[in-house]
């Protein structure tokens, strides 16, 4: 008995053994599968989180509901696409032409065989693109936070070392009024300034704190996460030829093939509608005007991209010459400050001089993260291709423009999507009469 008593004691050490070494190997697969790069999890445990502009907008990216639902556009786009390809391809061509007994049912039939097709077509298109655009619009908004967010942590750098400098003020104030080569008010002075210097700091710490709250809330993450930005808050010139930009744009931007796509459908339904009605008929004018309307809108939307985008390289060659000159303004800051700074120690400057040169040199610091900032948003168009127009929509913004019911011919059972003006069929054509 005392035997099987001590072999079922060693099989339940051995069992017990067996569960360790079996947790530890779990535990250590987990430390393996888990991604250390993501941080958003760790963000939601001990409230800090790092993280490079480029992993921020994957997070924003992957937080959006409006790109939700412009993912479920572009498959119901899809649907309708394969919906219109189908009952075109189930209709026989012989029941569309201007030939049959009923003019009603032909040019019906036309629009179902040729032209709705062609919208759905482009209706894709549309919100293929506007998905794109909205992609790369919320990287530019989280970009343009991400600077937000550095500008605001260099702001308060800064002015921890303007404190910093405050207190070595005052100290001088106090070493030369106990020497007896200051008066009193130089050092009631420089309390001031240590005290003004404590309350900017206070300001450009909440500065920081509710640039924060606008990064979190546009990323997704918890309102009280601590972010710290890995990438530098540097000047990084762009090289943007401009004509090469212009002529990619021309040909690929978003908006201008909406526009293209618009026309394109514009063409069809004429071509349709001269099928079976003469230029007389209310129908077939409707759809000549819809052509040039398209023709028009599609010279406009250039003309307005290539301004938005001349503009915006106007602004991007302002930016490039502003940094240089607050750059020079921060060394001549720096140089007077501390030229200042020597001769208040000798009693050769006041502390009035002196706290001007560290106006000025805080000044010149925030002249320098400005002219940065200015900078690299500047920049943001032209890496996303996403321009303001006169009209204050972005031209690059993919609106499901090309994909109208165009005016003319009517898309039966189609009204859903962007109705044109409603067909009354009126006859053969040659008993209208204007």
């Amino acid at each position: 008995m005392e035997f099987f008593l001590r072999k079922e004691e060693v099989r339940v050490s051995n069992k017990r053994a067996s569960l360790l070494a079996a947790g530890l190997a779990l535990v250590a697969g987990l430390l393996l599968v888990s991604p250390a790069g993501d941080g958003v999890q760790a963000a939601e445990e001990s409230g800090a989180i790092s993280l490079s502009l480029t992993r921020a907008q994957e997070i924003a990216l992957e937080n959006n509901d409006d790109l939700k639902l412009a993912r479920l556009a572009v498959e119901n786009a899809k649907v309708a696409l394969r919906e219109a390809e189908d009952a075109a391809d189930d209709l026989p061509a012989d029941s569309v032409t201007s030939y049959t007994g009923n003019p009603l049912l032909g040019a019906a039939g036309a629009v179902t065989k040729y032209v709705t097709p062609v919208q759905k077509a482009n209706e894709l298109g549309a919100a293929e693109r506007a998905l794109q655009d909205a992609e790369n619009g919320i990287r530019l908004q989280v970009e343009a936070m991400y600077y937000t967010l550095l500008e605001a942590a260099e702001t308060v750098k800064n002015k921890e070392a303007a404190l910093g400098r405050a207190k070595e003020n005052l100290r001088l104030a106090q070493a030369r009024q106990e020497a007896g080569t200051a008066a009193q008010v130089e050092v009631l002075a420089q309390e001031l300034a240590v005290n003004s210097a404590e309350t900017e700091l206070e300001a450009a710490r909440n500065n920081h704190q509710k640039a924060l709250l606008d990064f979190n809330r546009l990323l997704g993450l918890p309102l009280e996460t601590q972010v710290e930005p890995t990438d530098e808050f540097t000047f990084e010139p762009l090289d943007v030829a401009l004509g090469e930009f212009l002529d990619q744009e021309l040909k690929g931007n978003s908006s201008l093939l909406n526009a293209s796509d618009a026309l394109k459908l514009a063409r069809v339904n004429l071509e349709q509608a001269g099928r079976f009605y003469t230029p007389n008929v209310y129908t077939y004018r409707k759809a000549a005007f819809g052509v040039q309307q398209a023709e028009a809108a599609q010279q406009r939307a250039e003309t307005q991209l290539e301004v938005a985008v001349r503009k915006a390289y106007l602004d991007l060659s302002s930016a490039a010459a502003a940094y240089p000159l607050a750059n020079k303004g921060l060394e001549l800051a720096r140089e007077r400050e501390r030229l200042v700074r020597l001769q208040y120690e000798v009693g050769l400057a006041t502390s009035l001089d002196l706290t001007g040169a560290e106006d000025a040199l805080a000044e010149a610091e925030a002249g320098v993260l400005t002219a940065i900032h200015r900078y690299n948003l500047a920049k943001t168009p032209f890496k996303y291709r996403l321009f303001t127009t006169g009209a204050g929509s972005a031209a690059g913004s993919g609106a499901a423009t090309g994909g109208g019911q165009p005016a003319g011919l009517a898309s039966p059972g189609m009204a859903a999507a962007t109705p044109g003006p409603d067909l009354t069929m009126i006859g053969p054509a040659e008993e209208v009469r204007p």
